[in-house]
């Protein structure tokens, strides 16, 4: 092939590329018309090109733990709804209200996040509820859901097991401690012993064998998700030797629960099963009923440990510092708590407590974006 061709080839793929750009452009203007949306404001990008500073920026925000502090500014500056640029791809930023609900309620249909998510992250937890859209997401969700029967999550036994173990290490001399590391520990132990039906031991010091090692491999491996996803197209220049082998050290955790599940899914009319209240409460042990396909049941409770992963604890801890800095909201629920005496509690009773049920509902805002 000479000079000269090879020439118009490139020119004809930049024309190319160029007009699929102007036709995108016109056709989400289109859109955006259509329903009324008006035009976000832009980030002011020092790269406008490919948008690599607000790239660059985030990294350093989440290597010293501000990423939500980041995002927060960017709201501020810009509003509630705005637009940038990621590796020369637009995207839209926004926690409106309106468009939170558009996106994840009324038009849920007609947004996804396979295309975005499931090549990234496919090595680390395959197809499941937070890597799939449409009817793949649905035999997810409907693998999932009897899991959360109320009869499996209304039992605050473990609970109140667990966080007894909890107080008994906070220091007792009046001295500051940082609470938010024990209350992660409370809820690892309780998140995976609900999925798990086994705890990991976080707060007694004495993890099962095998788990050893899990927890660093989990979340290298919940990190190189979030860089290839950041990444996009080019996500091949993550290396990938040490992302790949933490993947295979989760899936040989989860492949052992996994296989006990399914023994166990045997013995469902056994006497064993009748008595055994923790594995009937334990949400793989629900999906071995459903399937005993090992590659579906392994990716789906990895992702279900995605999903909880710290999630819970952040919430309480941003819970906890709200009603330190607001004495008299404090003091409300302390009364409103203290008023339900030495009574056990239940899941009825708990969102009885309305102004608990208010702090609760305040402190989430602040964790969410689209």
């Amino acid at each position: 092939m000479t000079a000269v061709s090879l020439l118009a080839l490139l020119a004809s793929s930049v024309a190319a590329f160029a007009a699929y750009r102007l036709y995108l452009t016109y056709t989400l203007r289109l859109t955006a018309q259509q329903h009324g949306c008006q035009p976000a404001a832009r980030y002011k990008h020092k790269d406008p090109v490919f948008g690599l500073d607000i790239f660059l920026r985030t990294g350093d925000a989440i290597s010293k733990n501000q990423f939500l502090v980041e995002h927060q500014r960017r709201y501020d500056t810009y509003g509630h709804t705005f637009e940038s640029l990621n590796f020369g791809s637009h995207g839209i930023s926004s926690i409106h209200p309106e468009n939170l609900r558009a996106v994840f309620s009324k038009n849920a249909a007609d947004w996804g996040v396979q295309p975005l998510r499931l090549h990234g992250m496919g090595p680390f937890c395959g197809t499941g509820f937070i890597t799939t859209d449409g009817s793949d997401w649905k035999v997810s969700h409907d693998l999932l859901k009897p899991g959360f029967h109320r009869s499996n999550i209304s039992d605050f036994g473990p609970l109140e097991e667990h966080f007894q173990i909890l107080l008994g290490q906070i220091p007792k001399d009046g001295s500051k401690f940082d609470l938010q590391p024990y209350l992660l520990r409370l809820y690892l132990d309780l998140n995976t012993l609900f999925l798990f039906g086994e705890p990991i031991g976080m707060l007694s010091g004495m993890p099962p064998s095998h788990a050893k090692g899990f927890l660093d491999a989990f979340q290298a491996g919940f990190n190189g998700c979030g860089i290839r996803i950041a990444l996009g197209p080019l996500s091949f220049l993550m290396p990938k030797r040490s992302w790949l082998e933490a993947c295979n050290k989760v899936h040989k955790f989860a492949d052992i629960y996994v296989e006990r599940a399914i023994k166990y899914s045997n013995t469902v009319n056994s006497v064993e099963h009748s008595q055994d209240k923790t594995k009937r409460r334990t949400l793989l042990f629900n999906m071995a009923q459903a399937t005993a396909d090992r590659t579906v049941l392994r990716n789906q409770i990895v992702q279900a440990m995605m999903a909880a992963t710290e999630t819970t604890a952040s919430l309480i801890s941003h819970v906890i510092r709200n009603l330190a800095s607001n004495p008299i909201i404090a003091t409300q629920v302390r009364a409103e708590v203290l008023a339900v005496g030495d009574k056990p509690l239940d899941f009825d009773q708990l969102p009885r407590i309305k102004s608990l049920q208010h702090v609760i509902t305040e402190s989430m805002p602040a964790n969410i974006w689209l």
